[in-house]
């Protein structure tokens, strides 16, 4: 499971000004927020989507049809615990994101079936137009690109993607191969290459030689999956285009994987410098919003939430 990690602002709808506003007490406050009635409101393609506190900075993000975890959701005044009773060991609740949050960035984690981070900003902003809060949550990937140099040096490579455009060379060299001509590849927009090892083989003298071989004009994408040490775990880097900075989360026990995420997030040094970008761009106002903060608060919720009857 990859942990992607985004940069976020609160944006006025009306001027579209950013602010930088640490979102965790509003949704602390919304977990805490006594009215199952309104919660089961919220929905995604027809399911029903819950948040539910975890831990310090965790929060998971739930998408369910199934009855009996709702009735857990209910039965509990939002705590997870029974939801947790009903796991083996080992096993992951595969219908749940996992969302760190800091207070300017968000790390999301999610499996194939689970709701992805655009479901969660969705989410939020519905949250906002039942306060009637005239503004947006807004993520922004906080991107990276590596050099050649980087990759140069990595002890392990895998699975790597290249994929080059008619002014790179080696298009022609791929189209000469197959004894193809200029009219025949005309609507050809690329090629894509991939070279993938066999199983938990490493392949770096091959990415490498590649790597050294092609030209940067007209090279749209290179992404290699390498690793600095031996019990690391593969990353993507990206020589060409930028990619999301991310994690790999390799646990499939939910209750020990707020420690790896947190592990995750403390450790990754480039995570640190992007997020300190972030947080110095000018584009985004560094003051406080009023209407916001006040939602930190249980009474600002029951005097702005409209009556919701549990039954419904």
């Amino acid at each position: 499971m990859k942990l992607n990690y985004f940069g976020y602002s609160i944006e006025n709808e009306t001027n579209h000004k950013k602010h930088l506003m640490d979102i965790r007490p509003f949704l602390n406050a919304f977990c805490l927020y006594n009215n199952m009635g309104y919660k089961n409101t919220f929905s995604h393609n027809g399911e029903q989507v819950f948040l539910l506190k975890s831990s310090k900075n965790l929060y998971l993000f739930l998408i369910t049809r199934n009855s009996d975890i709702i009735k857990s959701i209910n039965s509990t005044d939002h705590s997870i615990s029974e939801i947790y009773d009903t796991l083996s060991s080992n096993e992951m609740l595969g219908f749940a994101s996992y969302i760190y949050v800091e207070s300017s960035f968000f790390g999301y984690a999610s499996t194939q079936m689970s709701p992805k981070n655009t479901a969660f900003a969705l989410f939020i902003n519905n949250i906002f137009k039942t306060l009637q809060l005239h503004y947006s949550f807004v993520a922004h990937p906080l991107l990276q690109q590596s050099s050649r140099q980087e990759v140069m040096a990595m002890p392990f490579v895998g699975r790597s993607v290249i994929q080059v455009s008619k002014e790179n060379s080696f298009f022609d060299d791929i189209k000469n191969a197959v004894k193809g001509t200029a009219e025949e590849f005309s609507d050809v927009d690329s090629f894509e290459i991939i070279l993938k090892p066999r199983h938990r083989k490493n392949i770096e003298a091959a990415v490498k030689k590649v790597i050294t071989a092609v030209p940067d004009q007209g090279l749209d994408k290179m992404v290699v999956r390498a690793k600095e040490e031996v019990h690391d775990g593969l990353v993507d880097l990206y020589l060409a285009g930028q990619g999301i900075i991310s994690d790999n989360i390799s646990t499939k026990n939910e209750l020990e994987l707020t420690t790896e995420i947190t592990q995750k997030v403390t450790s990754n040094e480039l995570l640190e410098t992007k997020v300190k970008e972030h947080e110095g761009d000018e584009a985004i106002a560094k003051d406080k919003l009023d209407a916001l903060l006040r939602f930190n608060e249980q009474s600002a919720w029951s005097s702005a939430v409209s009556d919701i009857s549990d039954s419904e």
